[in-house]
């Protein structure tokens, strides 16, 4: 992958796929077994060598199939690949070693999988979409543009083999002018909910 993958990202989100199983599951690889862990959820743990070792991506990989083939209420939530697009969406191509995403505007009705990445951005300045990046943004986005974080959702979703990101720095136009943008955008709770992991 050539991507580094900070130490905290990566646990939490193997350990939110975790939570998806269900304690039908003991037994199986996906167990519900109570392993101590800082998030206090359920699961087995994460390889202790990498977090992005094929140990993990397997287990993470075999856990959210399980999930969409055989848990109705996962696929309630949008497991499945019937998912609708948000309004804009990362595509990361599909070659897994691309050096550059592409954000794209979805068309009506286009459904799939993909990885959904909120969060509390702090005080420094990063990359956004805004209306003046927009255009370019369609064009192309290199990884090494991108902040760390967000380059570990890319390497997730590509090891996971998802081919689309929801990031809302990236996906939601940003700027004092596009309130109306980011009031549509972010109410929009199936974003959030209907995510494939």
């Amino acid at each position: 992958m050539g991507l580094k993958v900070s130490q905290g990202f990566i646990p939490a989100l193997v350990w939110g796929i975790m939570l998806r199983t269900s304690k039908a599951d003991i037994g199986t690889r996906c167990t519900s077994t109570r392993i101590p862990n800082p998030w206090n959820l359920y699961g087995k743990p994460p390889s202790t060598i990498s977090t992005m070792s094929e140990d993990t991506l397997a287990m993470a990989r075999t856990c959210l199939s399980k999930c969409s083939q055989e848990h109705k209420s996962c696929n309630a939530y949008g497991l499945c690949d019937s998912t609708p697009f948000p309004t804009r969406i990362l595509d990361l191509g599909p070659e897994v070693t691309s050096a550059m995403v592409h954000l794209r505007e979805s068309v009506r009705g286009e459904t799939g999988r993909y990885l959904c990445l909120s969060y509390c951005w702090g005080k420094d300045e990063f990359i956004k979409t805004t209306r003046t990046t927009l255009e370019n943004y369609k064009k192309g986005i290199y990884l090494d543009e991108l902040p760390q974080t967000f380059q570990d959702v890319i390497s997730i979703a590509r090891a996971l083999h998802i081919r689309y990101v929801w990031i809302d720095a990236l996906c939601i136009l940003q700027g004092n002018k596009d309130n109306a943008d980011w009031e549509r955008e972010s109410s929009k709770r199936q974003t959030y909910t209907k995510t494939y992991a």
